[in-house]
């Protein structure tokens, strides 16, 4: 049985140590079904989770990227985030393994989490984003990274 969002965010970060490995495809494969709006990228060299994110103004943007921050900061974590006016890309990946790590889809999920309480309280959630969101093929997730 796969885990859903909730469960993935709320799961204990493991310690990174020598004997740890990036994911194996099917692995890869099961958790990125638990996170179906986050795409899997390689940028040089390395594979990252990457998501993109539109908001209504450079306010909201700067909000977000200001939560998404303080909770990897209390995780030791840091993310890659990249801003093009409203738009703001966050990519996960485990830099001591330089690839991917179970750790990664706990801290996409998290962020996830974030951006979609965002949506409630600012009830920018609308009909375009949840259409989108449930016919998107998740290896086409939006943004230029």
């Amino acid at each position: 049985m796969g885990t859903d969002l909730k469960s993935l965010a709320s799961e204990e970060l493991v310690e990174i140590n020598g004997s740890a490995s990036p994911l194996r495809r099917q692995e890869l494969d099961d958790l990125k079904k638990t996170i179906y709006s986050w795409g899997i990228v390689e940028k040089e060299g390395t594979e990252r989770l990457y998501n993109a994110y539109r908001f209504a103004n450079d306010y909201d943007a700067e909000l977000f990227i200001e939560q998404v921050n303080e909770r990897a900061e209390a995780c030791n974590c840091y993310p890659e985030i990249s801003v093009d006016g409203t738009l703001v890309t966050v990519a996960w990946r485990t830099h001591d393994l330089d690839g991917l790590h179970r750790n990664d889809f706990i801290m996409a999920a998290r962020t996830q989490e974030i951006y979609e309480h965002w949506q409630e309280l600012s009830g920018d959630k609308d009909k375009v984003d949840i259409e989108s969101e449930e016919s998107f093929p998740a290896s086409d997730a939006p943004g230029n990274y």
